[in-house]
């Protein structure tokens, strides 16, 4: 399946529904960055797209936190990817940004999909890959720009 362009937003929520959303789909991590006290579940923001992609951004208190946020999770990915179906874990540079790549595999599909994670001021981006990996790819560089 071809991009045909950007992936377009067909929803968002906020607050406790949006982290719900995040813990339906990374359980263990969500309830780890739950307990930690470091996310807060009413300033975390969900964003659909229609290639099915996920956006999470969650709001920190500083720029510190959610720096130490993009590091404790790829320390946590790194050392549990064999236990979570994760292909691979990457650090890598999009644009002029830090960005954690994570491939993960699924039982059904022939593929890896990839997710993205990346900080930006007080603020922790979670990108889920929707059926096309092209479009993600395109819609990452442009949340990045934004970022």
């Amino acid at each position: 399946m071809g991009s045909t362009g950007l992936p377009r937003e067909v929803s968002r929520v906020s607050g406790q529904k949006a982290f719900e959303l995040f813990e339906k789909a990374k359980t263990a991590l969500a309830r780890a960055m739950l307990s930690s006290k470091v996310v807060d579940p009413d300033k975390v923001t969900a964003i659909r797209y229609d290639d099915d992609s996920v956006l999470w951004i969650f709001e920190l208190e500083n720029e510190d936190k959610a720096k130490g946020l993009v590091n404790w999770v790829y320390n946590t990915l790194t050392a549990l990817k064999d236990m979570m179906d994760i292909e691979k874990v990457t650090k890598t540079k999009v644009g002029n940004k830090d960005v954690i790549m994570v491939y993960t595999t699924y039982p059904n599909f022939k593929e890896s999909y990839p997710s993205a994670f990346w900080s930006s001021g007080n603020k922790f981006f979670w990108l889920e890959s929707g059926h096309d990996t092209e479009s993600f790819e395109e819609l990452l560089w442009e949340l990045l720009g934004r970022s």
